[in-house]
């Protein structure tokens, strides 16, 4: 796999942290997050196969209403991030960038 050296390098400092034990450890737990969010996903997967193969609507404008049911928005960050507490899943995010 072939990755850039500014992402590498990144890397290499979350090691040094203490954040993950090994680059393995941290491509690995990248994986199992990945998978995780389109496990999730579940049905909202199709329509990102759709936007991607050119099926579905490719823009949305500043009139465009999405709808968002606002518990099971709730539940999937839950269930991704193990906590629905905002702080912490910006406080997680945030530590990745």
């Amino acid at each position: 796999m072939r990755v850039p050296e500014s992402m590498v390098a990144a890397l290499d400092r979350l090691v040094e942290a203490g954040v993950f034990r090994s680059r393995s450890e941290a491509v690995a737990e990248g994986i199992r997050r990945v998978l995780s969010a389109y496990s999730v996903l579940g049905e909202g997967l199709s329509l990102i196969e759709g936007y991607v193969a050119g099926r579905a609507e490719k823009s949305l404008g500043p009139g465009s209403l999405v709808e968002v049911d606002v518990e099971e928005a709730r539940r999937r960050i839950a269930a991704f991030f193990g906590t629905d507490d905002v702080s912490e899943v910006l406080r997680r995010l945030r530590v990745r960038l």
